[in-house]
């Protein structure tokens, strides 16, 4: 056969899902249950794939290469990013050993090549494989009514939202009203890579700390004790008009261990450092150290008009400082502003009214969301629109783009398909 690229063992893994009688190369079985995302970054080449090997279900990412030999070839067998590898994909096993990560665990490999029919040991009773997509989904493209596919997205945008609101309650229940929305913009401004160590600066440096050292020094100070606390020093020339916003990435004594939890650069985008973001988190507070951050940001929520307060909101959290000239460097834009205010502070605020009695707060932040227009995409929401065969036009508010989000977080991920209300709709007739 002819010699195949990686892209076209890609496209074979993403027809495995109906496959029966896959075998890993020491003889186990395995079963595609959901075959992942494709990557978004650094690491490997799908994530949270669901697949059933011998240790029963398992979740996590997959590698995809020509040959087994390319992982030591890649360097990947010293690189922590790929240790949620569960299953090593390749078209010929030509190493004849196991899949060793960086942390020491090995993986099964599962070579594609026997399942096509001019594959090497292909048996004529196996089953080949499909021309096409085959989760569930895929199959059942353009047969839903779009309004009923709307609908849908509505209600897990709403279970979304509702979920959110009750952990955040669960926190303030427990007296800790500040920190929890505090902990809430942390997480968010961690992305997916650094929300652990956001998470625990959040802890080790707490809100109370930060607005109490807002009132006896500048942005400055805050934004150098942040960075301190993080082992993420800025230069000592460090000041708001510097010329360029750019910072030493030194390694102090981390106070993150183990080391898998430490700060993650490799692969971050230069905007989403999070130098930068702590940085923007210094001016924030001391933007609202005087009021205190959940008075004035829940104050926002209820005064903002209906129409359009959606822009407000954002403005309370972007951060820009003097660049070069007039121009002003944007230490926190707009799409960023906007997941936090729809991913935590609506959440929080109807979470607080609901706990001090503020019924409307709690609708005013819930009328917001439902009416919150759509935001910047994101890879899991594009990919979820081409699984579902979902046209990205009817995905036109953020309470349906976090419908997108639930759905692949809670069921896709899992394995979940039969409960997903799309996947188990009855085609229109």
């Amino acid at each position: 056969m002819s010699f195949p690229s990686e892209n076209e063992v890609v496209r074979l893994w993403q027809r495995l899902q109906m496959i029966e009688g896959l075998e890993s190369e020491d003889g186990l079985p395995v079963k595609v249950v959901y075959p992942g995302r494709p990557g978004d970054g650094h690491g490997a080449d799908f994530r949270d794939a669901i697949v059933f090997c011998n240790h029963g279900v398992t979740a996590g990412d997959i590698e995809i290469h020509v040959r087994s030999s390319d992982w030591s070839r890649h360097w990947h067998l010293t690189d922590p990013a790929y240790n949620r590898v569960v299953l090593h994909v390749v078209m010929w096993h030509d190493t004849r050993q196991p899949t060793i990560l960086q942390n020491g665990r090995s993986v099964p490999v599962l070579a594609l090549a026997r399942y096509l029919p001019e594959g090497p040991g292909h048996r004529a009773d196996q089953q080949p494989l499909p021309s096409g997509p085959c989760l569930p989904c895929n199959q059942m493209q353009q047969s839903f009514n779009a309004a009923a596919i709307g609908g849908v997205l509505d209600g897990a945008g709403e279970v979304r939202f509702f979920a959110k609101s009750a952990r955040f309650r669960m926190r303030i229940e427990q007296g800790e009203t500040g920190q929890t929305l505090y902990e809430g913009i942390m997480e968010a401004l961690g992305y997916v890579k650094n929300v652990t160590p956001f998470l625990e600066l959040a802890q080790r440096l707490p809100l109370k700390t930060l607005e109490g050292a807002a009132g006896s020094g500048g942005s400055t100070g805050l934004q150098k004790l942040l960075l301190m606390t993080a082992g993420l020093a800025p230069p000592p020339q460090y000041g708001e008009g510097d010329r360029k916003l750019e910072f030493r990435r030194e390694r102090r004594a981390s106070i993150f261990e183990p080391a898998s939890r430490e700060w993650y650069l490799c692969g971050v985008r230069p905007k989403n450092s999070p130098v930068r973001r702590l940085i923007a988190l210094g001016h924030l507070i001391r933007r609202y150290g005087g009021e205190g951050l959940v008075k004035a940001l829940t104050g926002k929520v209820r005064d903002v008009p209906d129409k359009g307060g959606h822009r407000e909101l954002e403005e309370a959290f972007i951060v820009s400082v003097p660049g070069i000239g007039r121009k002003r460097e944007t230490l926190l834009g707009r799409e960023k502003a906007a997941v936090i205010v729809i991913n935590v502070l609506l959440p929080f605020s109807h979470a607080l009214a609901r706990f001090t009695s503020q019924p409307g707060l709690g609708q005013k932040a819930s009328d917001l969301y439902r009416a919150y227009p759509f935001r910047a995409t994101n890879s899991i929401e594009k990919h979820m629109c081409r699984q579902l065969g979902v046209d990205r036009k009817l995905v036109n508010s953020a309470r349906r783009q976090q419908g997108l989000l639930h759905i692949y977080k809670n069921l896709c991920s899992q394995g979940k398909c039969g409960e997903c209300a799309i996947a188990s709709r009855q085609p229109k007739k």
